[in-house]
């Protein structure tokens, strides 16, 4: 009657667990009976079991009466207290876990033997791969319970319950929990597509098409999560190229071609973006090696590591890069403007050089037609100079010409006039001495007629006597070596316009001295002297100063031969005597 009442404190217990609801018990301890007796089955087998009487009621009967004979039979009453002893070791083992579940069953195994042999559970004991089946579909629920419906792997709902399914083929209820699993997973999977965790959906979507390739719903979530892995990867790869993170975004394209798409434009145009971006990277290097070349001045040389290679190296990959169009100007600039230094220093052949570099460089520079222009002139005006000197020599070599016959001609005057020279001085020195008595008488009669012209007795003697003298010696009357270009001529055969009488110095005619001076001068194209000479004089330099400061004073007319006026060397020999 005490349990009848339900003051067990084990019944009180189980109705505080699953509360008022006695169906969820009774189904609940069915199994656990159930699933203990296959735990039993194997140690019942080595022992026998008592035959039941013939007249003894049926397992049925047996089970519809257990509550009446519990209270009739003191012996079922003890064998309904270790089934219940039994029932709370289950249900501690499930809300403690696996490890307790152990213990309890090494306690329930030490139970008195009397309990076991007396209840029968099972009528058949079940087989080894039974039990194998058994554990799998009870780890597949709890994987599943747990949320572990395709993760981790080995140990998730779907491949535990395709492993159950692959035991027992035929297991109706194990084929319906598959397809219940498989249809949450394709759920989740869906989710996880709409949320972009697409390692997820990948995931989900391979354990499910292992186990159930031909699912109806498969082929359009793999279609929709191959689309967003591509649009992932794509996105992926253009971040690292603006990211200059050339390696990931090849690997990231390289993702996208293992999706093996049909369509493959878009990650084509990727792998567009991705070489353009290293040309790029690879051209804005080479367009600093190229600009530092050009600041060294490496315009053309050395070979292969000059500011031209890299720039047009630049080029060869991508004919219109700006930068390397506007380095390649640079340089012919400067080549243009080391051209025009050539010019103004006279190379023009390294000018010519120079802008034909400048033109293979850059032909459309607006420098180089200016500097080709500046070549040219150059080139012509030292053309008109080599014209103009070939003339000048060409008149020249016709001067000479004219000149040595003027020479020969002059030779020969000269001859006459140093002979006749020669003569004079031998008759002046003879009558030198004589000449001068006379002359003292003859200036004394003068000055009594005269009285005013020897006012300056100093120069008064002087003068005439100078004026004859000049006007009859003959030129250079010492013998000379005649000039290839120009010889002396007489004064005679000037016309002079201007004449300045010689000073007598006061120190010769204080001691009465009387002498000559031969001078030889030039007459220049204006008609003045200069370039004047002595040649001898006598007695040594008394009436040198004298002379000279006369004849630089003197001018003439112009001396024109063959239309030209031109330089005349002359000479003259002045007497000093005093009358």
């Amino acid at each position: 009657m005490y349990v009848a009442e339900g003051h067990s404190p084990v019944v009180d217990g189980l109705s505080d667990a699953f509360g008022e609801d006695d169906s969820g018990f009774t189904e609940t301890v069915t199994g656990l009976i159930s699933s203990v007796a296959r735990k039993f089955s194997a140690a019942k087998s080595e022992s026998t079991l008592p035959k039941a009487p013939t007249s003894g009621p049926s397992p049925t009967q047996a089970s519809d009466g257990l509550a009446s004979s519990l209270l009739q039979n003191p012996k079922l009453m003890g064998i309904g207290a270790a089934a219940l002893i039994v029932v709370a070791g289950v249900l501690y083992w499930l809300m403690s876990g696996p490890g307790e579940l152990n213990n309890q069953q090494d306690d329930v195994v030490r139970t008195p033997s009397f309990a076991e042999k007396e209840v029968d559970f099972t009528a058949v004991p079940p087989t080894s791969g039974r039990v194998d089946v058994e554990a799998l579909i009870d780890e597949a629920r709890l994987a599943r319970g747990a949320g572990q419906l395709f993760n981790p792997v080995g140990s998730n709902a779907i491949e535990l319950f395709a492993a159950a399914m692959a035991a027992d083929p035929d297991n109706s209820l194990i084929a319906a929990e598959l397809d219940a699993t498989i249809g949450q997973t394709l759920s989740m999977a869906e989710s996880a597509l709409l949320e972009l965790r697409l390692d997820d959906t990948d995931a989900a979507l391979m354990r499910v098409a292992a186990v159930d390739p031909h699912n109806v719903r498969l082929p359009f979530l793999t279609a929709q999560l191959a689309q967003m892995q591509l649009r992932s990867r794509l996105d992926e790869a253009r971040i690292a190229i603006r990211e200059d993170r050339f390696e990931d975004a090849g690997t990231s394209l390289k993702a996208a071609r293992n999706l093996k798409l049909a369509d493959t434009a878009e990650i084509d145009a990727v792998f567009v973006e991705l070489n353009a971006a290293r040309s790029a990277q690879q051209a804005g290097d080479v367009l600093e090696k190229a600009a530092a070349r050009l600041d060294a001045g490496a315009l053309l040389s050395p070979p292969n590591d000059n500011a031209r290679y890299f720039y047009e190296l630049v080029l060869s990959n991508d004919a219109d890069n700006t930068a390397a169009h506007q380095g390649l100007g640079v340089i012919a600039a400067k080549l243009a403007f080391q051209a025009r230094i050539a010019i103004d220093s006279g190379n023009l052949d390294e000018a010519e050089k120079l802008l034909a570099d400048a033109y293979s460089v850059d032909a459309t520079n607006n420098e180089l037609a200016a500097t080709a222009a500046a070549l040219t002139t150059a080139r012509d005006a030292i053309a008109e100079q080599k014209r103009r000197r070939a003339a000048a020599e060409r008149d020249a070599a016709e001067q000479r010409r004219a000149a040595a016959g003027r020479q020969a001609e002059a030779d020969k005057q000269a001859a006459a006039n140093r002979q006749a020279a020669a003569a004079l001085i031998a008759t002046a020195e003879a009558t030198t001495n004589g000449a001068e008595s006379g002359a003292v008488q003859e200036r004394r009669e003068t000055q009594q007629d005269n009285p005013g012209i020897v006012s300056d007795s100093q120069d008064a003697g002087t003068e005439p006597t100078l004026a004859n003298s000049a006007e009859n010696i003959v030129p250079d009357p010492a013998p000379t070596q005649a000039s290839d270009v120009d010889v002396p001529i007489a004064v005679s055969a000037l016309n002079r316009t201007k004449y300045v009488a010689p000073k007598y110095p006061r120190s010769a005619q204080r001691r009465n001295l009387s002498g000559w001076v031969d001078i030889v001068f030039t007459v220049a194209i204006d008609g003045t002297v200069s370039s004047v000479e002595v040649r001898k004089s006598e007695p040594e330099d008394t009436f040198v100063n004298a002379a000279t400061s006369a004849v630089e004073k003197w001018e003439f007319e112009p001396v024109v031969e063959n239309g030209v006026v031109v330089e005349k060397r002359a000479g003259v020999r002045l007497m000093f005597a005093l009358e």
